[in-house]
């Protein structure tokens, strides 16, 4: 039961930010089916204000290796990386990303997509907190069946804790991978899921309201405040009548309990385990003192709770993407004024899910569009549609559409020259019959998207 102690501690411990964090400005400019990039960046220690540094030589060659060129930023410690680049994004934060421009005769399609760092192999993190949660729950099965066996009512207790204590353990390793994961996109989000898994916790009855105090008490290891919520759950669970039979009552004594499960906790292979990994990391020093069972149960305690080790320090990222018009899907802040998309993201250094940025937007060529519809019929979403569509076709039908655009112009009877169009093999157009009952054309979808946007176009006949 010690171990609820360590989870809840633990979940609020992950709240904790660090004192040091490196900072990456970047700009992302798009360029004829290329892009600029401009990263700033330096190391921020402390806070109101921030004492600056520059990132250690090892990132800055790292990231000036994918550059066309370094200089330092006005003499100090902030240092900026320029450079150009076709598709792939380069490797300065930690990550992988793209810019990928689709270009038509009547507009394009641009998408930016970048994930900073993160790992998105969720089951290699989940699976080791699922093993950790089994475990514990197996040390309180055993220590129950060494300790109160022979009690009344010890299979329903076996029970509690073969089941739903595992159940509860494994939802707590989950909540702490969510906070972590949530806390990407609302920093303080991590603390309501705190709040969540104390709520958890009361409506199980592991607690009641007035007991959460007992939890903040006991984040110095002192098992003291926690004895009575542990006994009251196995007194409860052993369904033992009330006063509490004389032989429960060393569950009252705060000491003796916590012996009885660190004992315990010595004559298992986890703590065996645990001596011999501990042996092989200190072969060279002999003289250390060898860990206690507490020491076994906090390690189960972090591969519960704590993401896997990320090769990086916490880092701030701010984006700025140019995009010229208002973005059709993004996930960052649309600025009007400057013409573009923002992005801020928290990199923590334990992190099961990576931060992804994304935008795509369409531009229209408004005069070709005008050349040969009297005006602009594709813009926004329906444009998006056209140029994934025209990107599909085979090299022959593009041809063949390019070629049937071009003879297009605000004089025709651009309804009936739309709906009559036919690619090379396809059954033709049917006068006899209703538009909704045409034989099927690959060119249904554009037919449609054009004709929605000519709506009332006067040359429409």
């Amino acid at each position: 039961m010690k171990s609820k102690l360590f989870a809840v501690t633990a979940l609020a411990a992950l709240l904790l930010a660090g004192c040091v964090q490196d900072v990456y400005q970047i700009e992302i400019t798009p360029e004829d089916g290329a892009f600029r990039r401009v990263v700033t960046c330096w190391r921020e220690r402390g806070h109101d204000p921030p004492e600056l540094a520059p990132l250690p030589e090892e990132q800055l060659q790292r990231i000036e290796a994918a550059y066309d060129r370094r200089h330092t930023v006005d003499e100090g410690p902030k240092r900026r990386f320029e450079g150009r680049f076709e598709n792939a994004m380069p490797d300065d934060v930690g990550g992988d990303g793209s810019y990928t421009r689709w270009t038509t005769s009547l507009g394009s399609l641009s998408y930016y997509v970048e994930r900073f760092r993160g790992d998105d192999d969720l089951e290699a993190d989940l699976a080791p907190r699922r093993k950790a949660a089994d475990t514990l729950a197996d040390l309180a099965v055993g220590w129950a069946e060494s300790e109160l066996a022979e009690q009344p009512g010890f299979g329903g207790l076996r029970d509690f804790l073969d089941h739903t204590l595992r159940r509860d353990l494994t939802n707590l390793g989950v909540y702490a991978w969510q906070a972590e994961a949530a806390k990407v996109y609302e920093e303080q989000v991590g603390e309501e899921f705190v709040v969540r898994f104390v709520q958890y916790l009361v409506e199980r009855d592991y607690l009641g309201p007035r007991d959460v105090p007992a939890i903040y008490a006991a984040v110095g290891d002192d098992f003291r405040p926690l004895a009575g919520l542990v006994k009251r759950v196995l007194v409860r669970e052993l369904e033992a009548d009330e006063p509490v039979p004389k032989s429960l009552r060393w569950l009252s004594d705060p000491q003796r309990l916590k012996a009885s499960f660190e004992e315990y906790v010595r004559t298992t292979d986890v703590y065996e385990e645990h001596q011999a990994e501990w042996r092989r990391e200190h072969a060279e020093d002999p003289e250390q003192e060898p860990p206690e069972p507490a020491d076994a149960i906090a390690q189960l305690r972090d591969h519960l709770l704590a993401h896997r080790e990320a090769p990086a320090a916490a880092a701030v990222v701010e984006v700025t993407l140019a995009t010229e018009v208002e973005p059709l899907a993004t996930n960052g802040q649309w600025d009007a004024e400057a013409g573009r998309v923002h992005w801020a993201r928290r990199l923590a250094r334990h992190r099961a899910l990576p931060s992804v940025c994304f935008a795509a937007w369409s531009v229209p060529e408004g005069e070709a569009q005008k050349e040969r519809f009297g005006k602009i019929t594709l813009d926004g979403a329906e444009l998006a549609q056209y140029v994934l569509w025209y990107e599909a076709l085979p090299d022959d039908k593009g041809r063949q559409w390019d070629a049937f655009l071009d003879d297009l112009s605000p004089d025709d009877d651009l309804q009936r020259r739309l709906r009559r169009f036919r690619f090379d093999g396809e059954p033709e157009y049917r006068p006899d019959l209703p538009e909704d009952q045409q034989p099927e054309s690959r060119a249904d979808e554009p037919r449609r998207l054009i004709l929605q946007g000519l709506g009332n176009n006067p040359s429409v006949r």
